[in-house]
C-alpha cells in the first residue's frame, strides 16, 4: 500500500484540508471538478487578491487571480497563461506541469495557496520594478492544464 503522503487527494480531502487552515473560503461542487474561491494577502502592506483555484477530478488544476490587477494588458505581463479583460483576472503560473511540480498527491493548502501568494508578492515587485525577481520558467501554451 502507498504512503498516505503519495496517494491521489479526493476533492474532498481537499476541501476539508483547505477549509481547517483557511475557514472563510468559499468552496463549490459540480460534477468533475472544485472550485474554491478565497482572499489572499502576500505580505502585510499588500491588498487582497480573489483567488480562484479550479480543481478537475483528472488532478488537472488552474489558478485565477482578480481584484485591483494592473497592467493586465501589458505585453510583458510576466509567469501567465491567459488574461481575462472582461473579468480583469489573470490565470498565473505556478509551476511547469510536464516536470510533476506539482501533482494531485500534493495537498492544495501546502503547495498552490502558499505558491499563489509567492507569485503575488513577486507580482507586486514587478510592478514596482519592472522586472520578474520570481525566477522561474514558463512553459508553452499548449502545457496549460485547464
Amino acid at each position: 500500500m502507498k504512503s498516505s503522503s503519495l496517494q491521489k487527494k479526493t476533492l474532498p480531502q481537499q476541501c476539508l484540508a483547505l477549509k481547517s487552515q483557511f475557514p472563510n473560503a468559499k468552496v463549490q461542487f459540480n460534477r468533475n471538478k472544485m472550485t474554491i474561491k478565497l482572499l489572499l494577502q502576500p505580505a502585510e502592506l499588500s491588498r487582497e487578491y480573489l483567488c480562484e483555484f479550479i480543481v478537475e477530478r483528472s488532478g488537472r488544476c488552474a489558478v485565477w487571480v482578480s481584484g485591483d490587477m494592473k497592467r493586465l494588458n501589458a505585453v510583458d505581463f510576466p509567469h501567465k497563461y491567459k488574461v481575462d479583460m472582461k473579468n480583469k483576472r489573470v490565470q498565473v503560473c505556478l509551476y511547469h506541469p510536464s516536470k510533476d511540480e506539482w501533482n494531485p498527491t500534493h495537498w492544495l493548502k501546502d503547495s498552490l495557496v502558499p505558491w499563489t501568494c509567492e507569485w503575488l508578492l513577486f507580482y507586486e515587485l514587478w510592478l514596482s520594478t519592472g522586472e520578474w525577481l520570481g525566477g522561474g520558467e514558463h512553459p508553452s501554451a499548449e502545457s496549460v492544464q485547464v
